[in-house]
């Protein structure tokens, strides 16, 4: 009880006692520890460890008397950590974790067996990862569990050989630290292996799942997924006058881009919010109420319908120009129109 006030007024005659662990593995993979206490020069085992559990306890060794030392008493809280269970020679059978193993051999204070050196503590993690393909008949292929360091396949969390605490992955007498602080958002993403998005729902998962997955699972697009393009910007049509002939003007209505082009007829037909004029684009900057005033002033302009657009009496030209302004269209015209525009024909 009282010890500490004899340490107080007696430090001189107590010496500091440094210990270590002997770690063993057997052929069966079950790892053996010993612990050694240090008298002189030389460590020899101790035979009851547990007398070593409280630290501040004085321990005699013949007429000397030890205290552990601090570093001792951190080696002991550490095979502590190991869940110990003792041996009848004194030995005691531990849990590997890898964490509390590399601490270990980073203070020194840990002898190993040739066995126990092949383990491998790596420093590359195991963590989530997504994976996205395209199948242009279905949609969108989301892959998403846990990639090995140098491996291709994808795993789930029950697939991995994980060690007890579950901070570690095991793989070929490798042990990797795996990523488990995750957001509940990301485990439900990886609650299942594989995910199927239609072809109608890609411009959605596009805008709200894939900014969030990159961010969180590092996303990473296969070369189809790579080629897919939304277009979402508000598209105005695009009046092009193709011909003038037989008191005829012919012309077309469509809306695009400079590189992909629909006709009003294709629009006025979409019934998703997008429109896949092909594997890898969706459009989705047709607006309903434009499309719906350029059908009320066609008809209005009484047109005839042709296999390449729309055909007017060249009476009409005044008011075609008329109905371009209304709809805020691009325009082309072909030459023969632009004479008309200069010579009148009354």
């Amino acid at each position: 009880m009282f010890q500490w006030l004899h340490r107080l007024f007696h430090p001189g005659d107590i010496k500091q006692l440094d210990i270590r662990i002997e770690l063993d593995q057997d052929e069966e993979g079950c790892l053996i520890a010993r612990l050694q206490e240090r008298k002189g020069q030389r460590y020899q085992a101790v035979s009851d460890p547990s007398a070593l559990w409280e630290y501040g306890e004085i321990q005699r060794i013949g007429s000397d008397r030890y205290l552990i030392s601090p570093k001792g008493f951190e080696t002991i809280l550490a095979l502590r950590h190991l869940a110990p269970r003792p041996r009848p020679d004194g030995s005691m059978d531990v849990e590997l974790q890898p964490q509390v193993l590399q601490h270990l051999r980073k203070t020194g204070s840990l002898v190993e067996n040739e066995r126990c050196k092949g383990i491998i503590i790596s420093d590359e993690s195991v963590r989530p990862v997504c994976e996205i393909d395209l199948e242009s008949k279905t949609g969108l292929v989301v892959r998403t569990g846990y990639r090995l360091p140098g491996e291709e396949d994808l795993f789930s969390l029950e697939d991995l050989a994980l060690t007890q605490d579950g901070h570690f992955v095991e793989s070929g007498g490798t042990y990797f630290p795996l990523q488990r602080d995750l957001p509940g958002r990301v485990q439900e993403w990886l609650s299942e292996k594989e995910y199927r998005i239609p072809l109608d729902q890609v411009p959605e998962f596009f805008k709200e799942q894939l900014p969030f997955l990159t961010k969180t699972l590092n996303a990473k697009l296969s070369n189809r997924a790579g080629k897919i393009v939304i277009i979402e910007d508000p598209l105005r049509p695009h009046l092009r006058i193709t011909g003038v002939e037989n008191e005829w003007i012919d012309f077309d209505l469509v809306y695009g881009t400079s590189n992909l082009k629909i006709s009003h007829d294709t629009a006025s037909q979409m019934k998703s919010s997008h429109l896949h004029p092909d594997d890898y684009t969706w459009i989705g900057g047709i607006q309903r109420e434009v499309i719906q005033r350029v059908d009320e002033l066609l008809s209005e302009l009484n047109v005839t319908a042709t296999p390449h657009g729309y055909s007017l009496p060249v009476l009409k030209y005044k008011e075609l120009e008329a109905f371009s302004q209304q709809i805020d269209a691009y325009k082309d015209v072909c030459p023969a129109y632009e004479e008309l525009l200069e010579r009148p024909p009354f």
